[in-house]
């Protein structure tokens, strides 16, 4: 394996340098440091050209190097399982938010419904209040309607009993000049038998 590979090229460093990488902590600060300057001699070396031979050798390169690069993997590798749990995080924040947009719009619908509801109903009350109203001004007409056919029904009726007391009277009237009439009739057959009488006796 090449120690090439391990040298922190710029990929490398826009990747890890924005994050605020912390070694486990088991890497002694003083290992950190120790690594750390030996890297830094080591660069130097290679741009002198001294270490030539040493890069073409895994074997030759230092162990604390090693160990830098694997605890960088492992820091990586953590990196990468923070990332995709950030990544499944803000997919369950997403469906959240969605899930909450959704209700938010369930919400304004049903408020929507429940003014329109509302309107509604009012204008309903309104409606009854007018029917009401009208309702009330047909029953005082028609009871004042009433009030005056009942005073003409006690007009008529006083008049009606006049005419009848007035009809008995001539019903009377009629019996007694219809008595009379016959009284009469029976005096006049008296007189013209008297008369034919007499005639018969004179002649």
């Amino acid at each position: 394996m090449c120690f090439l590979c391990f040298l922190p090229d710029q990929k490398f460093l826009t990747l890890f340098l924005p994050l605020d990488v912390t070694l486990p902590s088991g890497i002694a600060s003083t290992n950190f440091t120790s690594a750390t300057s030996h890297i830094d001699d080591s660069v130097t070396e290679l741009k002198n050209g001294s270490l030539s031979e040493s890069w073409e050798n895994p074997c030759l390169l230092p162990v604390e190097i090693m160990q830098i690069h694997n605890e960088l993997s492992s820091i990586w590798q953590h990196l990468q399982k923070e990332s995709v749990a950030l990544q499944e995080y803000r997919c369950q924040l997403q469906s959240h938010e969605q899930h909450l947009a959704n209700r938010e719009a369930l919400l304004v619908k049903h408020q929507d419904a429940l003014t329109k509801l509302r309107g509604v109903e009012e204008e309903v009350h309104a409606k009854c209040e007018i029917v009401k109203e009208q309702h009330a001004a047909e029953v005082s007409q028609l009871t004042n309607a009433i009030k005056e056919k009942i005073k003409e029904n006690k007009r008529l009726k006083s008049s009606f009993d006049s005419l009848k007391e007035l009809n008995d009277s001539l019903k009377k009237q009629v019996n007694n000049i219809t008595q009379q009439n016959k009284k009469l009739e029976v005096q006049n057959k008296k007189i013209q038998s008297r008369l034919e009488n007499l005639q018969v006796s004179f002649g």
